[in-house]
């Protein structure tokens, strides 16, 4: 788990495409060696990632007392109803 504050609302971060980079230099230098960029793609790459994968969704929770996001990655499948059946 990654225990942070917040830059942006979660809706947005879901949604992505809007960039609010906590250190913009460690940004420029990923993205110009090819790792990075400032599309505000990352979390949505990870969603899709995760669903391609049929993981559980990752789950940001904000605590706006303590002023940080916890992002909760579970690598465990979602429940395959179907699978289920099939298999009994």
């Amino acid at each position: 788990m990654i225990h942070e504050e917040v830059l942006l609302p979660l809706e947005d971060i879901y949604r992505g495409g809007n960039s609010k980079s906590r250190n913009p230099h460690m940004q420029t230098m990923l993205r110009l060696v090819g790792f990075g960029d400032n599309a505000g793609s990352g979390f949505p790459t990870i969603l899709e990632v995760w669903k391609s994968e049929g993981w559980i969704e990752p789950l940001l929770i904000e605590d706006t007392n303590l002023n940080q996001v916890t992002l909760v990655m579970k690598m465990e499948k979602e429940f395959d109803e179907e699978f289920w059946q099939k298999t009994t």
